[in-house]
């Protein structure tokens, strides 16, 4: 799913914003990862 919104956005946004999205996404999905781990 993630991969298909990064299709999306590099579709419609240019590299740096895409960028900075990306760089955001995989944070958060870090994040995500640490807390299910947590639970």
């Amino acid at each position: 799913m993630a991969g298909r919104i990064i299709l999306a956005l590099e579709i419609e946004l240019d590299r740096a914003h895409l960028d900075a999205v990306e760089s955001d996404l995989i944070k958060a999905l870090d994040q995500f990862d640490v807390a299910c781990e947590l639970l």
